[in-house]
């Protein structure tokens, strides 16, 4: 959903809920990697880098 082609402006719900279950180790990075382009053109630079969230 918050990497959906059809959204006219971010889902920032869902990007946030993908971003919290990242970050508190819910969800393997990996496993949202498909969608992770477009999603991480959607965080906030606030938010810093996803993949060195992992590292």
């Amino acid at each position: 959903k918050a990497t959906s082609q059809l959204l006219l402006e971010p889902d920032w719900d869902s990007v946030l809920q993908i971003v919290d279950s990242i970050r508190m180790g819910d969800v393997q990075l990996i496993a949202v990697s498909a969608g992770s382009d477009r999603c991480c053109r959607l965080v906030p630079p606030s938010l810093g880098n996803v993949e060195a969230w992992h590292s």
